[in-house]
């Protein structure tokens, strides 16, 4: 993703939100549409809990289906760190995981619960809320209600994630401001040693196209980062690709002067010195202004 290349940028205030509750032991969950950076949130969460909190032990998991699946992922990771009880830590992981697979997803739940409260402001990151089900919701909760500290992430409020809800602090993602993304593409160009004929287009596009989520951004600056000269043809590509119409102004600009030319010519015919001098002038006004224009994007690009 764009903020391993950037940092965290435009997002820095979500963050600090977030830390800001979970330092006071409180939960915290990211809702916002697909592409909008909620797992990387998370992740970005837990690092700052690790930075600041030495005794949080972040974990991110992902929440899946089957449940039980979950369970023995965070069973895993708390069995890594050594925060079971010495009772199931004698044992290897494989052989751990064997017997916990044969029962009840609840007697891992009893393992997990004790090794929370032991070590209280564990931080869990859990990402995707979208499929959580009745049962799940019941054991977020109960890790919640033990002291650990829950960063998660969702798509949409379903009803059975607006019933665990009240556990949590929700903070909404906005999407990245118009001039984040130009900073970032800005950036993204010149580390990456790009040549665009018209940067600024470009630019514009781009914040365009992505509508302020780093997902796009993040697939768009992919797909022009193998181009060692992005040229006018793939800036107009992008912009009907954003529903932009380009409106191409350079037939006039040509037209135009092959009418003067013409009128020239006819000057010369007719032996109009008043047109003749009019014409020449024009010309050579179109030559000049012209070339600057096409230094001007050299220079851009």
């Amino acid at each position: 993703m764009i903020e391993d290349f950037f940092g965290f940028i435009g997002y820095e205030q979500v963050t600090e939100t977030a830390f800001s509750h979970m330092k006071h032991n409180r939960s915290v969950c990211f809702v916002g549409p697909h592409g909008s950076g909620k797992s990387s949130l998370v992740a970005a969460s837990a690092k700052l809990m690790s930075e600041r909190r030495v005794q949080s032990f972040p974990m991110v998991i992902s929440f899946c289906n089957p449940l039980k699946q979950f369970i023995l992922t965070i069973v895993e990771k708390l069995y890594r760190r050594k925060l079971l009880s010495p009772e199931h830590l004698a044992d290897d992981w494989d052989t751990l995981r064997k017997k916990l697979s044969r029962e009840h997803y609840r007697h891992s739940i009893k393992i997990i619960l004790p090794a929370i409260r032991n070590y209280p402001g564990l931080f869990i990151g859990i990402d995707d809320l979208d499929t959580l089900t009745p049962i799940g919701r019941s054991v977020i909760l109960e890790l919640t209600n033990s002291g650990a500290i829950i960063c998660a992430a969702a798509t949409k409020r379903t009803v059975t994630l607006t019933r665990v809800l009240y556990q949590f602090q929700e903070i909404p993602i906005p999407p990245l401001h118009d001039d984040i993304v130009r900073k970032i593409t800005a950036a993204f160009l010149d580390e990456r040693g790009l040549l665009v004929e018209d940067r600024k287009h470009f630019i514009e596009n781009i914040v365009w196209k992505s509508a302020g989520s780093p997902l796009a951004l993040d697939n768009l600056l992919k797909y022009f980062e193998n181009e060692p000269h992005i040229r006018i043809e793939d800036i107009r590509k992008l912009s009907q690709g954003a529903g932009r119409k380009e409106t191409s102004l350079e037939w006039l600009i040509y037209a135009t002067f092959a009418m003067v030319i013409l009128l020239r010519f006819v000057s010369r015919a007719t032996m109009n010195k008043q047109l003749y001098i009019i014409t020449s002038s024009l010309a050579a006004a179109f030559v000049i202004i012209r070339y600057f224009m096409s230094k001007g994007n050299r220079s851009d690009a």
